[in-house]
């Protein structure tokens, strides 16, 4: 089994220049570490590798006339799950990873839960100056329940709605999750007041999938839609890559450095 070490421990001290994110611009998950980093200003601490293709193989690494990453010397992002010591044919193949590369560049964590959450609080010494406080200490206890809320009613069944699959009833307790979430956003700019936490990250990505994938679920959430289109004209929330890969027609612009249908995602 692949570890997921957490940042700060003994296994995984934060030093910057030392990992490097490997993240697919399609999956929303990848999207809310890469967000997280862009807000926080940690560019210069933590390198980024984009697979934007994808293939049989799942994530490839697609770039200028290369069909590989010529910094990872891998193809696919299963490839480095397969160079791993401790991988298992059955251990899940998601990305967004870390990988380290004074252990050879192998995997190091693996959950964007957790990825997101530490780049909040243990990177916070790399942070920009001016960066926003996304997962303030006095807040942590709501915001943890707002999470497990989040990932329940909104982040879990997402897909399923949003691809069609979804009963009536699923679809109908979607509806009220976005009715509670719009008189939410009524009250502030952001989900728990006037400054964005890492919370509303992970809402903005479920908004980007419907917006992309079925705009009719949006349609009638006035505040979440002016929410949505307030965030994505910020430079900080949307990269270029990400914004392209939001096409239903997107098939990879070649970008597998660190410049601003998912297969296996980590939630």
């Amino acid at each position: 089994m692949i570890p997921n070490y957490r940042f700060g421990s003994e296994e995984l001290p934060v030093q910057a220049g030392r990992y490097l994110l490997v993240v697919s611009p399609t999956c929303p998950y990848c999207r809310r570490v890469t967000i997280a980093r862009r807000l926080l200003g940690l560019e210069g601490a933590i390198g980024v590798r984009y697979a934007t293709g994808s293939g049989p193989d799942g994530f490839e690494f697609i770039r200028d006339g290369y069909s590989y990453d010529p910094v990872l010397m891998a193809r696919s992002a299963r490839e480095l799950y397969r160079r791993h010591p401790n991988f298992e044919p059955e251990d899940p193949q998601t990305v967004p990873v870390i990988l380290d590369s004074q252990r050879d560049n192998q995997i190091v964590a693996t959950e964007s839960a957790d990825i997101l959450l530490d780049f909040c609080t243990a990177w916070k010494p790399f942070s920009h100056f001016e960066a926003p406080d996304l997962y303030p200490e006095a807040e942590r206890a709501k915001l943890d329940t707002l999470d497990a809320w989040l990932n329940k009613q909104l982040v879990g069944p997402s897909w399923s709605v949003s691809h069609g699959e979804a009963t009536l009833q699923a679809r109908q307790d979607f509806s009220v999750t976005l009715e509670r979430l719009d008189q939410m956003l009524r009250e502030n700019p952001f989900l728990t007041g006037e400054q964005p936490t890492e919370s509303d990250i992970r809402a903005f990505v479920v908004f980007q999938v419907l917006s992309a994938s079925s705009p009719e679920m949006l349609r009638d959430f006035e505040v979440i839609s002016e929410y949505l289109s307030r965030l994505s004209k910020l430079p900080a929330w949307v990269s270029p890559e990400e914004a392209a890969a939001l096409d239903p027609n997107y098939l990879g612009s070649g970008e597998s450095e660190d410049s601003a249908g998912a297969i296996a995602c980590s939630a």
